[in-house]
């Protein structure tokens, strides 16, 4: 007899697990593994379907993990396998249903269903069923056949027609895997075309100088050109690095190139072969080049170097060409190539006679007293720039001027640090600052020398600075070079704010020149001028370093 029988009863469908043919299964294995393939690649379409009419941002992971346990579930109690009720879930949604509610309901009635006793299909008319499926399917099917098109790309969109005509004619499966064929091939082509290489020029190290080679590179800063790549390098991207490339460079008649590497995220043996070529028509047009921050990246460096890509130690030895762990140590050493190669004078140097800027001849240095060095760079800040006129400025007498900045050096108090000793530490009081005349000294902020960083805070500075610090090398990412002439804490000295940096020697030490709080006050209550001169080497300095700021923003935006 015909009897109407419980969902429940599917599980004596096992018949206790007796006469099972276990064998069989191994028979089975490419039909579980593609419908495994396929329910997985329905549940990412579904998701990503109903995230896109969600604001609130979904747990992909999540989802995924709840629709495989609900499977897992549904398959050992004689089920099939599935994913979201997915026109539930957007006809709820329009319907601007968001309590949960809705889904213990649905699953309450189902589960009722289920469990019951009869069979509720034969109370309902086919054309209702009929129609309530066609509904459903002509809803979904306008929605993502022709209301999306305002959603998506024009590229995405033939690529969703095409896919859709595959599965009408091939299948299923074969559309799906098809469609998915395309998309590939369609990222390769879009990805080909998407620019890999951007040149700049402008760009600035964050090396801080004294005033007359800053005032120098501001004229020579074109002579550099920053090549930043990025991405992943691969065949396609090649065609960005051949002859285009270097006829672009050649016509901005550059004389120092940087490599950028900081954002290439891998490469092939294609773009590395091209990189060598562009390195070798450079090296034979008398461009020096810096590679930098290739060595965070091993695959990418070893692609290089067995590609002819790096700069050989010949031409490391010989100054043509430097390897940098960052753009900006890079940067750095092209600038001192250009003002070397100018005859940019030395910080510190004494004026010739001609009183010629970088287009003079090479001047001549010679021997003088550590205070004479200390009032020259002094009167780098008061004086106008090499080259320039002198303003008219009424009642003003240059000469005084040197005597005055004279009697200020002799006021001066002179430190000597060794390589790596402390200066001062961030959080100190900002009571003096310093003018610096021999050595370099590094700034690292806190956050680089105590505290490791976040992956954010990580990507960030690899974006800033090229790479990204780590516990086995020197602070030097996320930190500025001061050079011979330039100030360190002055800014925070007359913001009358705690130090804001910490300030170390640098590899060879350094030579300070101290301006102390008391000095500077009575200085203030003794003599107007001196006081007066006193602000505007502050003044001008603080002004470097708004101007290598914008060199930085040229450098990274």
């Amino acid at each position: 007899d015909e009897r109407t029988m419980s969902g429940l009863q599917c599980i004596d469908l096992y018949n206790g697990f007796q006469g099972i043919r276990w064998h069989a299964i191994a028979h089975e294995a490419p039909t579980i593994i593609g419908l495994f393939c396929v329910v997985a690649f329905g549940c990412v379409l579904d998701i990503a379907a109903i995230q896109a009419n969600q604001a609130e941002p979904l747990d992909f992971d999540g989802e995924m993990r709840m629709i495989g346990v609900a499977n897992v579930v549904s398959g050992g109690l004689g089920g099939f396998t599935g994913s979201y009720i997915f026109s539930q879930t957007l006809f709820s949604q329009r319907q601007h249903v968001e309590s949960l509610m809705n889904g213990f309901v649905v699953f309450a009635g189902e589960l009722a269903l289920f469990l019951a006793p009869l069979d509720v299909l034969p109370f309902f008319p086919n054309f209702y069923i009929g129609g309530c499926m066609a509904f459903f399917g002509i809803d979904i099917m306008f929605d993502w056949l022709w209301y999306s098109k305002n959603k998506v790309s024009m590229t995405e969109y033939l690529l969703l027609l095409a896919t859709f005509m595959l599965v009408m004619t091939q299948g299923v499966i074969e559309g799906c895997a098809w469609g998915v064929v395309a998309s590939a091939t369609m990222f390769i082509i879009v990805y080909s075309f998407t620019p890999a290489v951007e040149i700049r020029q402008g760009c600035a190290s964050t090396a801080m100088r004294s005033f007359d080679e800053r005032s120098a590179l501001l004229e020579l800063q074109h002579k550099i050109v920053v090549i930043e790549l990025r991405g992943y390098l691969f065949f396609g991207a090649s065609l960005q690095l051949s002859d285009s490339l270097i006829r672009e460079i050649s016509k901005l008649r550059v004389e120092w190139v940087v490599l950028d590497f900081s954002h290439v995220a891998g490469m092939d043996s294609t773009s590395a072969r091209a990189l060598a070529k562009l390195i070798s028509v450079l090296r034979m047009d008398g461009v020096r080049v810096s590679v930098a921050a290739t060595t965070a990246k091993a695959q990418v460096h070893q692609l290089l170097e067995e590609n002819g890509a790096l700069p050989t130690a010949q031409d490391i030895e010989s100054g043509q060409a430097a390897l940098h762990i960052n753009v900006d140590g890079a940067l750095a050493w092209s600038e001192r190539g250009v003002l070397r190669d100018a005859g940019a004078p030395q910080p510190g140097a004494p004026p010739d006679a001609n009183g010629g800027g970088v287009a003079g001849k090479q001047r001549k240095r010679r021997e003088v007293d550590w205070r004479a060095k200390m009032t020259r760079l002094l009167q780098e800040y008061v004086q106008p720039p090499p080259g320039t006129k002198s303003p008219a400025r009424p009642g003003v007498n240059l000469s005084e001027e040197g005597r005055l900045l004279e009697k200020l050096a002799r006021r001066l108090e002179q430190r000597w640090y060794q390589s790596g000793e402390l200066l001062f530490s961030e959080g100190e009081s900002s009571d003096s600052f310093m003018l610096l005349v021999e050595g370099t000294v590094v700034s690292v902020p806190k956050s680089v020398v105590c505290v490791e960083p976040t992956a954010g805070e990580s990507r960030l500075r690899q974006f800033l600075f090229g790479a990204s610090p780590s516990p086995d090398r020197p602070p030097t990412h996320g930190s500025f070079t001061y050079e011979p002439g330039a100030l360190l804490g002055e800014a925070d000295y007359y913001l009358g704010r705690s130090r804001s940096y910490t300030a170390r020697a640098g590899q060879d030490g350094c030579q300070v020149a101290v301006f102390k709080r008391q000095m500077i006050e009575e200085i203030e209550a003794e003599d107007a001028r001196l006081a007066l001169l006193t602000q505007r080497v502050a003044l001008r300095s603080v002004c470097l370093l708004v101007e290598a700021t914008e060199g930085l923003f040229a450098r990274n935006v």
